[in-house]
């Protein structure tokens, strides 16, 4: 089950990756390593994304917890279902997608304990700068972080969560490093194009969620 739930967030991660192109792109292209050489250059990268995975692994910590007490008071399945059906909605009612959106538009003035450090790192030209960044990017508001976290949360345990959530990171890894190495890797009409497939990848997800509940609840 552990493999399955790595798996499962190394796919989520690296079939989203548009989006966090999309949103943290600008973030990595911005990243101060334009005066970095070889070595230094590549590890400030991947230092700055294992910062970002690093969070989202504390973050799956804490709903893993969660999830394990849904399951010690029998309320596992309808956990699952419950996610997946929100989920579901989230993609599909025009609404409640709005509502998730405006979650990732916190005015900067609301998110200073955030901002400000992070635009003093930015200023920075050294390899631990770059992990702080990833450490404040990985806290930044994210509808497809909470989707991930939504199914962490219902991994059933804190090991599966982190282990879920460790997947997710390093699923969108390859695309972020490219676009901090490569700033044309991905083409604004191609970022487009995996965006329109994103949805439907998400809504997926919430399938599996709510089938997976109903089967924990026939298998009861």
């Amino acid at each position: 089950m552990i493999n399955e739930w790595l798996i499962g967030g190394l796919l989520f991660g690296f079939l989203g990756s548009a989006h966090c192109v999309g949103m943290c792109g600008p973030i990595a292209l911005a990243l101060p390593v334009h005066d970095m050489q070889g070595v230094k250059k590549y590890t400030g990268i991947l230092l700055y994304n294992l910062g970002r995975t690093i969070v989202y692994v504390l973050l799956g910590t804490v709903v893993g917890f969660f999830g394990k007490l849904a399951g010690l008071v029998g309320f596992q399945q309808w956990l699952s279902v419950l996610t997946g059906v929100l989920i579901i909605a989230a993609v599909l009612i025009p609404k409640i997608r709005n509502k998730l959106n405006s979650w990732q538009a916190i005015p900067s003035n609301q998110m200073g304990a955030i901002v400000k450090p992070f635009k003093k790192l930015m200023k920075k030209n050294s390899v631990s700068a770059l992990f702080a960044i990833g450490l404040l990017n990985g806290l930044l508001p994210c509808g497809f972080v909470y989707m991930a976290i939504a199914a962490a949360l219902n991994t059933g345990n804190t090991v599966s969560s982190m282990i879920f959530m460790t997947g997710f990171g390093f699923g969108t890894m390859p695309a972020m490093i490219a676009v901090a190495m490569s700033p044309g890797f991905l083409s604004l009409e191609m970022r487009r194009k995996i965006q329109r497939f994103l949805p439907w990848a998400t809504v997926v997800l919430g399938l599996i969620l709510v089938y997976r509940g109903l089967f924990m609840m026939g298998g009861h």
